[in-house]
């Protein structure tokens, strides 16, 4: 997951997010899971909280969490972007048919202040699979990002934000790796 923690997100939006961050992951990751989440944010830097993998019990996840702090500044998407797709990973990177899938959920409610096409298209370059999920406002700037308006959710009122938990589920449940085929059950509660 990466989090907008920019000033223009706000202080509330940056709570929001990571509240609906924590309900996802109560509701869908289980503790057999086989997934391996990661929590970032940024604003003019990007900030690891939650390294893929790291975590070993959904409750520590949830711990750290609710530890990362708000840091206002500017919305750096497409460095944050950038940073991802190269560092995000860490052991997660594997190559050949073991290679897990790999998703970054980006939640914002602010447009980015440096340029987004060329960080988001090397993203999906290295088979990253973006999810944009923010208001209404900023559905062109999510569309571009993950290069598919069926990889964007929005919501026209902040506090619909966590009626999107479902989609996001049905949506990381049913989407292939590039280049694969469908790989409905990866640790989350799939239906």
């Amino acid at each position: 997951f990466l989090l907008d923690s920019s000033a223009g997100t706000t202080l509330g939006g940056f709570r929001r997010a990571k509240a609906f961050v924590k309900r996802f992951v109560q509701a869908v990751l289980r503790e057999d899971s086989r997934a391996r989440v990661g929590i970032a944010s940024y604003g003019r830097n990007l900030m690891v909280a939650v390294p893929v993998g790291e975590y070993q019990h959904v409750p520590d996840l949830i711990r750290s969490l609710d530890s990362i702090p708000f840091s206002g500044g500017p919305t750096l998407t497409g460095s944050a972007l950038l940073q991802v797709a190269e560092h995000g990973f860490g052991s997660a990177s594997r190559t050949g048919q073991d290679r897990p899938r790999r998703v970054v959920v980006l939640l914002t409610e602010s447009r980015s202040q440096d340029e987004v096409s060329g960080p988001a298209a090397h993203a999906r370059a290295r088979e990253l699979l973006l999810l944009g999920v923010g208001s209404e406002i900023l559905q062109a700037e999510l569309v571009k990002i993950t290069g598919s308006p069926k990889h964007v959710m929005v919501h026209t009122d902040p506090q619909d934000l966590f009626s999107q938990i479902p989609e996001l589920q049905r949506r990381l449940c049913s989407q292939p790796r590039p280049g694969k085929t469908l790989q409905p059950n990866l640790g989350l509660a799939c239906q």
